[in-house]
């Protein structure tokens, strides 16, 4: 297989794996809250990564604590924002709100980094904000709301912005110790701020909360892992178009598994979604 389709597979491979967790969240969340599905499935997922650490080995540079610090408390706003807002609302109008992350990470790239967002950037910015807003505004009532609209949609956007800071601080972090230790410690660092907070006992999840939950941990490791294995095989260009079908492999699963009303014009509008994001991966 040459370098370019097995980049292309790992980011397919990622979105699925993805999706599928975009799935498990709603399934663990519904059943047992946000809080302790979220800490089942990281530690399920942190415990499947470790073998990794053989292959992505740390730098040996300095760690730069302070990034470790603002990427772990954005974790925990992005991480327990997606986490409610899956327990309450759709997934196929969730998935595609949280994805506005690739907004904020691209204008903070411009703002830390001195990054030029070129012409495709910018469209693919414009084009992610029009059509998530597309979808917020047209989302039908329907048996998969669980909760306010708006609470659904101040959840999702509150990850996206957790998600995209996170992203941001993840650059030099994983300069010294490596992808996945990066994201073994900023979820550690996650837990250790947000911990005192929102863990309260017992610990212990529902029975019928511990497979989606054992699940969504296991996809979350296997999306990082493959995306990462993607761009050691193919430039990032190849990979992250394949990456950011993620969205609409969520959407598409709404309707499919979930028995969401999804129709024709949120799917346009999740195909939008992609290529805007897959704009910002490339541009």
């Amino acid at each position: 297989m040459s370098s370019t389709l097995l980049g292309v597979a790992a980011g397919l491979g990622a979105s699925a794996a993805w999706a599928l967790a975009n799935v498990f969240i709603q399934a663990a969340g519904r059943r047992a809250g946000s809080v302790r599905p979220l800490f089942w499935g990281q530690v399920v997922g942190a415990v499947a990564m470790l073998p990794s650490l053989w292959w992505f080995r740390p730098s040996g540079d300095p760690v730069p604590w302070s990034w470790l610090g603002v990427a772990s408390a954005a974790a925990a706003v992005a991480y327990l924002g997606m986490f409610r807002a899956f327990a309450l609302g759709p997934v196929s109008v969730v998935s595609p709100l949280v994805s506005t992350w690739a907004v904020v990470s691209g204008a903070l790239g411009v703002a830390l980094f001195g990054e030029r967002p070129g012409l495709l950037r910018l469209a693919g910015g414009g084009l992610v904000v029009a059509c998530v807003v597309a979808i917020a505004a047209r989302a039908p009532g329907e048996r998969a709301w669980r909760g306010p609209k708006a609470a659904v949609v101040g959840w999702s956007l509150a990850s996206a912005l957790g998600f995209g800071v996170m992203v941001a601080a993840l650059r030099p972090l994983e300069a010294a110790l490596g992808p996945a230790l990066t994201v073994l410690a900023v979820w550690a660092g996650q837990w250790a701020l947000s911990g005192p907070v929102v863990l309260r006992p017992p610990l212990a999840l529902p029975a019928g909360a511990w497979r989606p939950a054992a699940l969504l941990g296991l996809c979350e490791a296997a999306g990082f892992l493959s995306m990462e294995l993607g761009v050691r095989a193919a430039p990032v260009t190849v990979v992250a178009p394949a990456s950011s079908l993620s969205v609409l492999f969520t959407v598409i699963l709404g309707g499919a598994w979930l028995g969401e009303r999804v129709g024709p014009e949120r799917l346009a509008l999740a195909a939008g979604v992609v290529l805007g994001v897959a704009a910002l991966g490339v541009g």
